[in-house]
């Protein structure tokens, strides 16, 4: 493993990861530098296997990371950052796997290696290149989706600017205008303006919808109506487990949860093909890595309760798997909490909407 660090406040990671990789006797050599550019000097074209850790503590070092990704793609890239900010996080998780404070625990940030380490060997499987192989066309990428995206991450976004994005696709007008008139959304008064089905909706449950839609396309996919279904009401109980700034995040991969099979009828391995697939399209890592362990969470290696974890406990809910106890008491997670979030669950199959 060959590990590069940019940024002065970061050099003290250099010994943790050569003692780390050291104890799983893993040849590795780390190098320090303050600008990502001397990197050229210890990458070459023939290095395999790069981790890069790079400090971003301004708005302007984003181009530079960017740069990053382009020039070393196969590399595990962290970023370091000396407080949250909501807005940089969501631009620099485009570009890296994971953001970390500078005064993260040494062995969160080793777990999360780890972790990541388990889904590049994953994606990089003979298994996922004859998955892939036998794929006779691979399906388009949520388009509209992603452009929503982009948009509400902007201040100066407004209902109107979303409205016209939106305008360009008649189909999902009118599915739009039927759902937000539709008895789960709707008070009793129809509307026919898109701009006041958006407002009904709200922007996160537009972009939950748009992306249902353009994902699960195909109406002929096996169990295509149950599968939205369960897509949806998984999404939602995410973003009731897990609040604050990653909720929407865990959303978005419980939805995705189940992407794969559009692409495989493996059941053993439709997770494979749904993380590949994600990563084809660009979604962020933490997303593609919830979807690609979300039926064995142990994988990821965490001790803590973030997206993986969340869409784990989602799916298992949604699905009634038997839950694994020994894990919820790891990630400290209450039986209570999980009785209620099952109530929550049966009322929302009753009730859902049939799009």
């Amino acid at each position: 493993m060959n590990v590069g660090l940019v940024g002065n406040k970061i050099k003290e990671f250099k010994y943790y990861f050569e003692e780390y990789f050291s104890n799983f006797d893993v040849e590795s050599s780390s190098f320090f530098c303050e600008k990502y550019q001397d990197l050229e000097g210890f990458f070459d074209e023939k290095t395999k296997d790069r981790l890069i850790c790079i400090e971003v503590s301004s708005w302007k070092e984003l181009q530079e990371v960017e740069e990053l990704k382009n020039k070393y793609p196969d590399s595990i890239r962290l970023a370091f950052i000396e407080k949250s900010n909501l807005r940089l996080e969501e631009e620099l998780l485009d570009y890296v796997h994971r953001i970390f404070l500078l005064d993260a625990n040494k062995k969160s940030v080793l777990e999360v290696v780890d972790s990541l380490l388990e889904l590049n060997q994953m994606l990089g499987s003979d298994e996922i290149k004859s998955i892939v192989g036998s794929v006779k066309s691979i399906p388009t990428s949520p388009a509209m989706y992603f452009k929503i995206n982009k948009a509400m991450r902007s201040e100066l976004t407004t209902i109107n600017n979303i409205s016209d994005l939106v305008k360009t696709e008649a189909g999902l007008v009118i599915r739009l205008l039927r759902l937000a008139n539709s008895s789960f959304y709707s008070s009793g008064k129809n509307i026919s303006d898109i701009n006041q089905a958006i407002t009904r909706l709200g922007l996160e449950e537009l972009k939950r919808l748009v992306l249902t839609a353009e994902v699960f396309r195909n109406d002929s996919l096996k169990n295509s109506k149950e599968l939205k279904k369960k897509a949806l009401i998984t999404s939602k109980l995410s973003e009731k487990i897990l609040r604050g700034e990653s909720s929407a995040m865990a959303g978005t991969a419980s939805l995705l949860c189940e992407v794969g099979k559009i692409i495989s009828e493996d059941e053993k391995n439709y997770e494979k093909a749904g993380a590949w697939l994600l990563g084809f399209w660009g979604f962020p890592l933490p997303i593609i890595e919830a979807v690609a362990f979300h039926r064995a969470p142990r994988k990821t290696n965490y001790r803590q309760f973030w997206v993986p974890e969340c869409v784990y406990l989602s799916k298992a809910i949604v699905e009634g798997w038997d839950l694994d106890r020994d894990w919820l008491m790891m990630v400290d997670v209450d039986d209570e909490d999980v009785a209620g979030w099952r109530d929550w669950t049966q009322e929302a199959m009753k009730n859902s909407i049939e799009d």
